[in-house]
């Protein structure tokens, strides 16, 4: 569904005063299709820089014009009465003074308004969930140096080099999305699971410290 804003304590009052009965979207007709799976463009750009004895290696990674439906709102954005909430939930929820927010009211899991218990926060996928998945990654950036061969010579050696490097060593993301990783997704093996991220790991940040060494 598509999340236009919150139901205010003054369309509450005019619709219960006109006898309309508003409540969830149950038909098909009254939901609409959100979210784009498939990006418009992937890529990478590697390269390999030399400088004197010096080599460096880059490769970064891009996704751009991609959707991601955030799962994890599910508990943390909705059901702030039986679970722990983002920090914003604080400063956006609805007060009757901010009509313009799309954040709904803060009840307490036993509170009731107008005599309805709001205990456990019902929570429905929304356009709320949606965030752009678009981001840059660098996958992985490494430095080394190769020594003078009579260097090498004098350990005994035909060569050595040492190098550096690191994996997955930051990602830029959109405003938006609130996860770890964009790229990481909770729902695999199905045909409707791309893109969704719930409570998912993301990738591992690794560093490396090596030597090659040619006898």
């Amino acid at each position: 569904m598509v999340r236009e804003g919150v139901w205010t304590e003054a369309e509450a009052k005019e619709a219960a005063a006109a006898g309309s009965a508003v409540g969830r979207a149950k038909r098909s007709s009254e939901k609409t299709i959100i979210g784009k799976g498939l990006p418009d463009w992937t890529g990478s750009w590697i390269n390999n820089f030399s400088y004197k004895n010096f080599d460096l290696t880059v490769d970064m990674q891009f996704v751009f014009g991609v959707e991601t439906l955030q799962r994890f709102y599910h508990s943390t954005y909705d059901r702030f009465g039986i679970t722990n909430g983002l920090k914003s939930i604080l400063t956006d929820a609805y007060n009757g003074s901010n009509p313009g927010t799309m954040q709904q009211a803060i009840y307490l899991s036993s509170a009731a308004v107008d005599g309805v218990k709001h205990a456990g926060q019902d929570t429905t996928t929304d356009s709320q969930w949606v965030a752009d998945g678009s981001y840059l990654r660098m996958n992985m950036l490494q430095l080394g140096y190769t020594f003078e061969s009579n260097v090498a010579k004098k350990l005994g050696l035909a060569g050595l080099r040492v190098y550096a490097s690191g994996n997955n060593l930051f990602q830029i993301v959109s405003k938006d999305f609130q996860g770890y990783d964009p790229e990481s997704s909770s729902e695999t093996g199905g045909k409707f699971g791309q893109n969704m991220t719930f409570f998912s790991y993301p990738r591992a940040r690794t560093f490396t410290f090596g030597v090659n060494v040619t006898f």
